[in-house]
């Protein structure tokens, strides 16, 4: 789940807004081929997320109800 706000977040690298995401795993400790990960809580993360079906662009007409 994300949550619908953002968390400012000020840093010597700049100023950045977070989103606060909550996991639901049957496993904490993920694995690749050459390391593993134990997530915690509270613990600061990057992701990427790639939207396949909607552009930010037709997510914004869609929303200023200029596209259907």
């Amino acid at each position: 789940m994300i949550n619908t706000g953002t968390i400012p977040h000020e840093s010597k690298e700049g100023n950045a807004l977070l989103y606060r995401v909550k996991i639901n795993s049957n496993s904490y400790v993920y694995k690749s081929k050459d390391e593993s990960m134990e997530i915690i809580s509270s613990m600061p993360v990057e992701a990427r997320i790639v939207y396949e079906k909607e552009t930010y662009l037709d997510w914004m007409l869609n929303m200023l109800s200029l596209k259907n």
